[in-house]
């Protein structure tokens, strides 16, 4: 529906919600929002909105924890310890305030999500994503942390360049590797949705 000249809504009704096939029907179906944007209008619900945070959560965590492992496996393939280094450190002071608040506003929308859909704690995407948010959480808080001063005290005690900082880097980066495929995973299984 496009808005007339008048300003209201032409031919939008309250009452519609389009339907797409395998989208939960909505509690608040009949709650809209309407947004002029670019000459349409845009209905949008309380279900649509807490999904565009959700997903806008889940690409900061796993996207940028994919772009922080690329760039380390980047230097560490170039056995370029000081592009590692600098890695490390640009990514503490990111996960901790922006991955950890990206977590937590993931999960807290994912848990509105199930509330106000008609999705159970029984489907397997939701079980594989609550899942996977807690293994990547957990490996973040206790072990990226640890092991990023771990590398740093290294370098301190032997310097930059010594064998034990780049099998410890090395370590670290398979760690986040691993951690960041998870992460995609997710993405994929709760936007496929297997075995609904």
């Amino acid at each position: 529906p496009s808005g007339g000249r008048s300003g209201h809504l032409v031919g939008f009704r309250s009452d519609h919600v389009p339907r797409v096939a395998g989208a939960p029907r909505l509690a608040n179906a009949r709650i809209r929002a309407a947004i002029p944007w670019a000459g349409a209008v845009v209905a949008v619900s309380g279900y649509e909105w807490f999904l565009v945070l959700h997903v806008l959560a889940a690409v900061v965590w796993a996207g940028g924890s994919f772009l922080l492992v690329v760039l380390g496996l980047i230097g560490l393939r170039a056995r370029d310890t000081g592009r590692v280094l600098t890695v490390l450190r640009l990514s503490e002071p990111v996960e901790g305030p922006v991955f950890g608040a990206a977590a937590l506003v993931l999960a807290g929308f994912g848990f509105a999500l199930v509330e106000r859909g008609n999705w159970g704690y029984d489907d397997f995407f939701i079980q594989y994503g609550i899942a996977a948010w807690a293994v990547s959480a957990a490996a973040d808080l206790f072990y990226c942390s640890r092991a990023e001063k771990a590398i740093e005290e290294l370098v301190e005690q032997h310097g930059p360049e010594a064998p034990a900082v780049a099998a410890r880097a090395r370590q670290y980066f398979l760690v986040g590797t691993l951690d960041a495929l998870l992460l995609l995973s997710a993405v994929f299984v709760m936007t496929v949705k297997p075995f609904l």
